[in-house]
């Protein structure tokens, strides 16, 4: 069935694409993929292309996807397991070479006018890929993975599709209500952990999602692709086996990668983000199929269960996972990919989005980490690349002329500390990297949603092109701040509670030298974020940005309802504290102890409403008295160019503006840390495959002839090794 579907999905292809050994003709002739851009604007006939690129690669929902499914099971049921690696790398490499293609028909050139295609043209093409659809659901089906609820996203995001001609912000209202009661259909029944990530990734979701509200234009494809994205992490929530959970992975990826071309510039940094996801999916699909070798089942709760394969489950798992979260080494995709997406969708990529990998993780671990015996030593590997990452990732943060991908590779950065408490496998390490993960969420939102509204209002990204913004934009301003001291783990918000659970974790454990680099990095996030709040915020503002105005409310909103959250923890942290820990008792034996409102451990107390009073009345005494100075005093303000430039005549407009290689200094004694030796790496390796690609284009050269050849050797060899000779 599946070289049925597939070939159908060629046949379908080749009447849009031609086929020059055939003489086939086709809707736009073109042979070369460089010419491919003539599709870019043609919506309907890019979501035709798109789809049967999907369905080749074995993308959900279409036939391919059931079948590589069955296929990488049933090689791991018979111990074929250097196959499933020929397998996996296949539809890797396949999906890298199809998915260039694609992204060359997302590219806008002039010079492309193609001769315009009628109804009748299309049709047969269109007709093939919605018998694509039926036919994926109907393996679906066949393998009792149909329901409503895992097919919720894509049904949804058909019907906002089908209306994707009315204005933004009606259709992006209607993507809220729909993705606030399909979320809460899915997600409301669950329990534990899984209702914790509901919360995070449907409510976030939808909170951070109000912030769409602020584009006015119609931005197609964008509202159908966001509801598939939210409900897509809701039915993740909800999987009970692996197929479910895979499914729902596969949704996601697509989903998102989709959305990150819709960015301005955004369609080639996709496609890596698109390949590193897949690579994530593979490792996951490689570690099911092992499990299920082991157990003979596909249910989430088997994974326990699986012996001797226990440490090779999780290893594969966690891989998929980490890759995921843009851990040290596989990060290369996260800065440009935060950086072009659109400015409101990156924020739902970092502060929502991520989450999903820290929620597999945490299901590796729950699984396989503490109900098995798997040992300390895959969770200590784990615990030193949660902390190299977060190191370098503020390292690699600090040197950052672009806000955007300054805040990309923090939060590359600080999901580095979540994995850290994951793989400690104690209670306390646990609580902590889900507040960890809570406070991510809740900082990152706000920073991510503020950047946005400066980069609307300046139409600027780097740093040094701006400055003096608090007085334009003093709310932004506030909401800021709020969110670096929340992030940077100084007294009193959540940032300083979570920083203490993870050092009492940390030394709770004995792990002191991922204590030591904890304590560095910390050190480290607080430069990068002091200069994002000095640059942007203070010094001499800009002539042109004189006149600029605050953010639309629309933007503000729910920066300012995430920093109530954020002030209500960071009075009451008992009130998430508890909840976390009752979430963790059920994997991990243990509580918190509490003296009243102060949380107890064995290195000492953290009373958070008395560090909220005194921090309070440290800087509120000070302001006051200032106020009063003020008012009574004649005070001098300086102009803007009361300044002196040393009578020196500069090079380059950027060398008079003190944001300008800000941390140069740095950058000498510690740049040698952060050169891109992971992004040389990759290189080296696109590289090798193009290499060896030209070198089997000698085989694989489209013409029917050699094809036969090959295909008749190939059957006097197995002719030869079955012993033909001997009969």
């Amino acid at each position: 069935m599946h070289g049925d579907q597939g070939g159908l999905g060629r046949d379908a292809l080749a009447l849009v694409v031609g086929d020059p050994t055939d003489g086939r003709a086709s809707l736009l002739d073109r042979t070369a993929i460089r010419d491919w851009s003539a599709l870019a604007g043609r919506p309907l006939l890019l979501l035709v292309f798109g789809t049967l690129l999907a369905a080749l690669v074995g993308l959900p929902p279409f036939p391919g996807f059931w079948a590589k499914w069955v296929l990488v099971m049933e090689l791991g049921a018979g111990g074929m397991y250097p196959w499933i690696a020929v397998v996996l790398l296949g539809s890797l490499l396949e999906a890298a070479y199809l998915f260039r293609w694609f992204t060359q028909a997302l590219e806008v050139r002039k010079t492309d006018t193609p001769a315009a295609i009628s109804a009748w043209q299309l049709a047969p093409v269109a007709l093939t890929a919605l018998l694509l659809f039926a036919a994926g659901y109907g393996m679906a089906v066949q393998l009792d993975t149909g329901s409503l609820a895992i097919f919720l996203p894509l049904l949804a995001g058909a019907v906002l599709w089908l209306l994707d001609g009315l204005p933004g912000r009606l259709k992006s209202l209607l993507m809220l209500v729909m993705v606030a009661a399909g979320g809460a259909w899915l997600t409301l029944d669950l329990e534990g952990l899984n209702r914790i990530f509901g919360f995070i990734l449907v409510g976030g979701g939808v909170l951070v999602s109000l912030a769409t509200q602020y584009r006015a234009d119609q931005r197609r494809g964008f509202y159908p692709l966001l509801t598939i994205l939210l409900l897509s992490l809701a039915t993740l929530l909800r999987a009970q086996t692996s197929l479910a959970f895979f499914f729902s992975w596969e949704l996601m990826t697509v989903s998102s990668y989709l959305l990150i071309t819709l960015g301005r510039n955004g369609v080639k940094p996709s496609l890596a983000y698109l390949l590193f996801s897949l690579g994530s999916a593979y490792f996951l699909l490689a570690g099911f199929a092992v499990a299920y070798a082991a157990t003979g089942s596909i249910e989430l709760a088997a994974l326990g269960t699986t012996g001797d394969a226990m440490g090779v489950v999780f290893s594969l798992l966690a891989a998929g996972f980490i890759i995921k979260t843009g851990g040290l080494g596989v990060h290369i995709w996260v800065p440009d990919a935060y950086a072009e997406a659109d400015d409101d969708f990156t924020a739902l990529l970092s502060a929502v989005v991520s989450k999903a990998g820290i929620f597999g993780l945490l299901l590796v671990a729950a699984q396989l980490g503490i109900r098995s015996d798997i040992g300390l030593d895959p969770a200590y590997v784990l615990g030193w690349i949660g902390m190299l990452t977060a190191t370098f990732g503020a390292l690699m943060a600090v040197f950052q002329e672009d806000v955007k991908k300054l805040l990309a590779y923090s939060s590359m950065g600080q999901l580095g500390y979540i994995v850290t408490g994951i793989a400690l496998m104690s209670h306390l390490g646990w609580v902590t990297a889900l507040y960890l993960t809570v406070n991510h969420f809740l900082f990152k939102g706000i920073l991510f949603l503020a950047v946005a509204g400066v980069v609307l209002r300046t139409g600027e990204r780097y740093m040094y092109k701006m400055g003096g913004l608090i007085k334009n934009m003093p709310f932004t301003f506030v909401a800021t701040m709020i969110a670096i001291i929340a992030m940077s783990g100084v007294p009193p918000l959540t940032g300083f509670g979570g920083k203490w659970l993870l050092f009492n974790a940390i030394m709770e454990k004995g792990w002191y030298w991922l204590a030591a680099l904890a304590f560095f990095s910390s050190a480290v996030a607080f430069l990068y974020m002091f200069r994002l709040l000095q640059t942007v915020f203070l010094g001499q503002r800009k002539l042109e940005h004189a006149k600029l105005r605050e953010a639309p409310a629309i933007l503000l909103i729910p920066q300012f309802l995430l920093i109530g959250v954020i002030m209500l923890f960071s009075a009451y942290p008992k009130l998430l504290l508890d909840v976390l820990s009752a979430a963790v008792s059920p994997w991990l034996a243990g509580g918190l102890v509490w003296d009243g409102l102060a949380l107890q451990t064995p290195l000492g107390y953290w009373n958070a409403p008395m560090i909220m009073g005194v921090v309070g009345g440290v800087w509120m005494i000070p302001l006051i008295f200032l106020l009063l100075i003020s008012l009574t005093l004649k005070i001098q303000k300086v102009q803007q160019f009361n300044i002196v430039y040393a009578a020196e005549r500069p090079h380059r407009p950027e060398d008079t503006h003190f944001a300008y290689q800000f941390f140069a200094h740095y950058e000498r004694a510690l740049g040698f840390l952060v050169r891109p030796r992971a992004t040389a790496f990759w290189n080296a390796v696109v590289e090798s495959s193009h290499t060896l690609a030209g070198t089997l284009r000698v085989f694989y050269n489209g013409n029917g002839q050699t094809y036969a050849l090959f295909i008749l050797m190939y059957l006097v060899a197995l002719y030869l090794v079955n012993g033909g000779l001997h009969q």
